[in-house]
């Protein structure tokens, strides 16, 4: 029957409990920062639609501003038509 050497096998124990727990602890590192990049993403992701909305909201208010220049010139070329028209008419007379 061969000797057994138990300090040997302690320390090879010590060693394998050692390697557990760094492994371990690697582990739960991991899995803080997998949840805080979700976190972020998540986040992001609020800002993203935040934003979508903020910049559908924009466009919209720019296309109305945009029609109302529009139609202020057109009437202001009718006005000043109008204005010529009438000018025209004093000097006809």
């Amino acid at each position: 029957m061969e000797k057994v050497n138990i300090k040997k096998l302690q320390l090879d124990v010590q060693l394998c409990q050692d390697e557990a727990r760094k492994a371990s602890e690697g582990v739960q590192s991991a899995k803080a920062q997998l949840e805080h990049a979700e976190e972020a993403i998540r986040s992001s992701e609020k800002k993203d639609k935040k934003c979508a909305k903020k910049l559908k909201k924009a466009k919209s208010i720019l296309k109305e501003a945009q029609s109302l220049d529009v139609a202020k010139k057109k009437a202001s070329k009718k006005s000043a038509i109008k204005k010529a028209k009438k000018i025209s008419k004093k000097h006809k007379k």
